[in-house]
């Protein structure tokens, strides 16, 4: 779906997410309201809003499916009915800084992601951890482990942002073109392996074109000249891109193999363990989200907003 079509879907969808929000709100219930994204994004921003807020208040989310439908139903808002603190609207980032489309900062209920997206902010060591004691059993780490798994982890963290960082610079070529790739067709899976726990480029996408063209072939797109890819490079390292801005799927992705992989090898990590210890709770690519989501701490930009509207919105109406 191009630009426009998007548009135009959202302001045919704009009234519907409004009318939901309106079948939901009652003006004196102990209740704030983020309207949200994605699909799996409730999962995460439930848990985190939850926890903010004092016994008695909750959180309703609704799910408006995309960054543009949320925007536009902002807009759409009368806020002389409704106290902007009470309803809140959180979107990704994703390559906006790289496409000038930045989001508007006008409106103070409006949260857009640090990095690419909530996954890219999930990702680190200490939902790693968390999600290894709590999800694959390894209860006993000492302190020593604990740095030596997080440098493994930041080693093929490295590996994977900047072999995808080459893909993401011809992503954002294409985007500037106006052209509109369907990124869930690019499976980091057929480029990468793990091997006794050190994540490799596999022998045929061991050369930046060959991921271009694989990345090409996957979306139908042609791949721009060289000159313009190495540009587009530069400016995408520049912006911290390796670290912020490989698209979320992809990280969640390396994340969610990263902790399997520990898992596996965790007797080279843990000598205490003679074999793996039996898995608390099933995990894998088609629940990554359902079961990592509660394992991660509020960062700081989305504590500061989540302080600033919800929390002070419940404070002097409680």
């Amino acid at each position: 779906m191009g630009m426009l079509e998007e548009h135009n879907a959202a302001s045919e969808t704009e009234e519907e997410i409004y009318h939901e929000f309106l079948l939901w709100y009652k003006k004196d219930r102990r209740e704030v309201y983020a309207i949200i994204e994605g699909d799996e994004d409730p999962v995460f921003y439930r848990g985190i809003i939850d926890a903010l807020l004092p016994a008695g208040w909750s959180v309703r989310t609704i799910s408006a499916g995309s960054k543009i439908r949320v925007i536009e139903t902002l807009k759409a808002f009368d806020w002389n009915r409704f106290p902007p603190k009470r309803v809140g609207f959180f979107v990704d980032r994703d390559l906006s800084t790289f496409l000038g489309g930045a989001i508007s900062s006008e409106h103070g209920n409006l949260y857009a992601t640090d990095k690419y997206s909530i996954e890219n902010e999930l990702a680190n060591e200490q939902t790693l951890l968390r999600s290894l004691r709590e999800v694959m059993g390894v209860n006993k780490i000492s302190a020593d482990e604990e740095e030596t798994i997080t440098h493994a982890y930041y080693r093929n963290f490295n590996t994977f942002s900047e072999a995808f960082s080459v893909i993401m610079s011809q992503i954002i070529c294409w985007m500037r073109g106006g052209r509109s790739p369907c990124l869930k067709n690019i499976d980091p899976s057929v480029m990468f392996r793990f091997s006794d726990g050190v994540l490799q480029l596999k022998t045929e996408f061991l050369s930046d074109r060959a991921r271009i063209e694989y990345a090409s072939g996957r979306v139908k797109e042609w791949p721009d000249e060289q000159t313009v890819l190495d540009a587009a490079l530069e400016d995408f390292r520049k912006q911290d891109g390796p670290r912020s801005f490989v698209r979320g799927k992809y990280i969640f992705w390396f994340f969610t193999k990263s902790i399997l992989e520990f898992h596996s090898n965790i007797t080279k990590y843990c000598p205490v363990y003679p074999e793996p210890p039996k898995i608390k709770v099933a995990l894998g690519p088609k629940n990554s989200m359902a079961v990592l989501a509660g394992k991660a701490r509020c960062w700081d930009s989305l504590r500061h907003f989540l302080e600033e509207n919800f929390v002070s919105y419940v404070a002097t109406h409680s």
